[in-house]
C-alpha cells in the first residue's frame, strides 16, 4: 500500500495511539522525526510505543544511523511491526 494512501487511512482513526499501531501493521518503519508529522502529530512516540508494547504488540526497535540538518550523523529509533 503506497505510503500516502496508508497515512490518509490512518487519518481516519481519532486517537494518536491507533493511529500508530495502525501504520506500524501495515509495514511503516516509524522514528520520531516520522512521528512529529502528518498524521500522527506528537513529539512522544516512545511512549506510545511503550503502551501499545504493554497492550502485547510485537513492536521491535532497531537502531539507524541517520544524516541531521548541519551534515552530523546521529542514531535514533525506527519502530516496526515484527511478524
Amino acid at each position: 500500500m503506497e505510503r500516502d494512501s496508508l497515512y490518509s487511512q490512518c487519518f481516519d482513526l481519532h486517537n494518536i495511539k491507533d493511529r500508530i499501531k495502525f501504520a506500524l501493521k501495515h509495514g511503516v518503519e516509524l522514528t520520531q522525526a516520522d512521528a512529529s508529522r502528518w498524521p500522527f502529530f506528537t513529539s512522544r512516540l516512545g511512549a506510545f510505543i511503550h503502551r501499545l508494547r504493554k497492550e502485547g504488540c510485537p513492536i521491535e526497535t532497531k537502531r539507524i544511523t541517520v544524516k541531521c540538518g548541519d551534515g552530523h550523523l546521529a542514531v535514533v529509533a525506527q519502530y516496526f511491526w515484527k511478524g
